[in-house]
């Protein structure tokens, strides 16, 4: 099976928001659902939803998609273990791809920004503001917003430790770097203390600036789950898992030096 290693970009129109952009956005009158092609929904070993399942009912405020000022509070969004979320009749289940993108600012500000969606009904959830963030269901008649504070799981040191189960693993693996693609260097991959070790570098994954997690269906039905983190000091880490197997691994320094390391049977 072929790894590949770049990140898959947000396609929503949210990618750039910042704080509470996203959810302004989804308020605008111009706003329309994103559309994905039906696909078994998949978590693996590595569940996304089950760090904000509840229902959410508080500070919530609902519009008609297509009436100016027709925004007034109330409704409620419910978001399941099982990747199902709704608010009043909006229903959906969140199918092929998946992101969280979690980062720190330099004021030690944490920001949140998720995205996913089921042909016609769109989930996306943004911030935080003074320790909260915004959630919002739309679909291309209406949208429900609540503002509620950030999840406890969410609030952890790093996305990392919070999928140590799936990305804290031993695994014997083979590399190449930039400086020469026809020499194989035998690698073992192991997280010390949230310290992955690749030859001479040391990467930090407890001080990382900005984390992102992907989950993808592909076309085949394949499954796969990304992490990338990008470190205080520059160096850009990627790791893949491919139908629940440890594929492989890229590191990049801030020099541009990088080494990619694969697991048996594993392609570039």
């Amino acid at each position: 099976m072929a790894v590949q290693f770049n990140v898959v970009p947000m396609t929503t129109r949210c990618v750039a928001a910042v704080v509470g952009g996203c959810a302004a956005l989804l308020f605008s009158s111009t706003a329309v659902a994103a559309a994905a092609p039906a696909a078994p929904v998949w978590y693996g070993s590595a569940p996304l939803l089950k760090l904000l399942a509840g229902t959410y009912s508080v500070d919530c405020a609902q519009e008609k998609v297509k009436e100016p000022n027709s925004k007034r509070p109330g409704g409620s969004i419910r978001i399941a273990e099982d990747g199902t979320f709704s608010s009043g009749k909006m229903k959906g289940v969140v199918r092929d791809d998946v992101s969280l993108l979690r980062s720190i600012a330099a004021d030690g500000a944490l920001k949140i920004e998720i995205n996913a969606n089921d042909n016609d009904v769109y989930l996306s959830i943004a911030g935080s503001e003074n320790g909260n963030i915004y959630i919002a269901v739309i679909d291309d008649q209406q949208a429900v917003q609540c503002t509620v504070p950030v999840p406890k799981p969410l609030q952890a040191p790093t996305l990392f430790s919070l999928y140590g189960h799936v990305l804290d693993v031993e695994a014997k693996l083979t590399c190449v770097t930039n400086g020469d693609k026809k020499k194989k260097l035998p690698f073992t991959y192991r997280v010390q203390q949230g310290v992955l070790r690749v030859f001479d570098q040391s990467y930090d994954l407890n001080k990382g600036n900005t984390e992102m997690i992907m989950f993808h269906m592909g076309e085949y039905g394949s499954k796969k789950f990304t992490y990338n983190a990008r470190t205080r000091e520059d160096h850009s880490v990627d790791i893949v898992v491919a139908e629940g197997k440890f594929a492989g691994l890229k590191v990049t320094r801030s020099d541009g030096k990088f080494h990619m390391c694969l697991a048996p049977g594993q392609t570039p």
